[in-house]
């Protein structure tokens, strides 16, 4: 695994690693792995191995989303997140906090509130690294399933996450496609737009503008806002850290969701900025 190749560099937790993925993949004379995608992502953050932070997941339901979930899907890790999003009910809430704590990192204390992110009540709770001034977010909310608020956020293109055993995409068609839907009217909305478009990708607030099929069948593409879509169903994309692993349906619990805004027509009108 990479983190062999890098273990006397993570020995130091304040003295954060910048990986290269492209001379890396040169090295390696191939694509490199999930895993390895991973640690590249998180090492600059301090975390010095993935091992520990996917048994985290394992035995919490911790799944991380945001700009992390999202680099995963491009070839080599097109872009670096400015900060890395961990989502946990709360049962696992205090293990999550302390794994980041445990890490270098401290509790802002402005960030122990209840605030209203996109539309749900959500406990947030921002880790500031003292040296190197990384940020971890830790998250949390009421809902049965973790993955329940990421169907919530501001746009398709970032409705992915990072489980125990994998990376999954939820509107893998359009988002491998560095493309997605706007469903979020924020005071932030301009700013999420410059921010992913800056990163090569086009929102749009219209099904039509990504290149719906001609033949739309409201309620039944799997990418019409008004269809109910399923973890289990087959327009998910799954990329396993070990292929070997169980079936994904056996290793992920099961849940529904739409898309909470609707179909058909410029959803959400451009808001204009003060």
């Amino acid at each position: 695994m990479l983190q062999t190749n890098f273990g006397k560099l993570s020995t130091r937790l304040d003295k954060p690693i910048k990986i290269d993925m492209a001379q890396l993949e040169t090295e390696q004379g191939e694509n490199l792995s999930l895993d390895d995608k991973l640690f590249a992502l998180i090492s600059p953050f301090h975390f010095t191995s993935t091992d520990p932070l996917r048994e985290l997941m394992r035995n919490t339901g911790m799944v991380i989303s945001g700009s992390t979930a999202l680099a995963l899907t491009t070839q080599n890790n097109d872009f670096f997140p400015n900060d890395i999003d961990l989502y946990v009910l709360p049962p696992g809430f205090p293990a999550v906090l302390q794994y980041v704590e445990d890490h270098g990192y401290k509790i802002e204390p402005s960030s122990r509130a209840t605030a209203n992110y996109y539309h749900q009540n959500i406990i947030i709770v921002k880790l500031t690294h003292p040296v190197s001034h990384k940020t971890v977010n830790v998250m949390s909310n009421l809902d049965s399933h973790v993955v329940k608020c990421i169907t919530r956020f501001h746009s398709t293109v970032v409705m992915n996450y990072v489980s125990w055993f994998g990376l999954v995409v939820l509107y893998p068609e359009w988002t491998l496609q560095k493309r997605g839907l706007l469903l979020a009217n924020t005071s932030t909305s301009n700013d999420i737009i410059t921010k992913y478009v800056n990163r090569g990708y086009s929102l749009h607030r219209n099904i039509f503008d990504i290149g719906a099929p001609n033949q739309h069948r409201c309620g039944i593409d799997p990418y019409c806002p008004s269809t109910t879509r399923s973890l289990h169903d087959s327009h998910c994309f799954i990329e396993l850290f070990e292929p070997a692993q169980d079936n994904f349906t056996t290793i992920q619990r099961d849940m529904t969701w739409t898309l909470p805004v609707p179909c058909s027509f410029d959803a959400i009108a451009p808001t204009a900025r003060n």
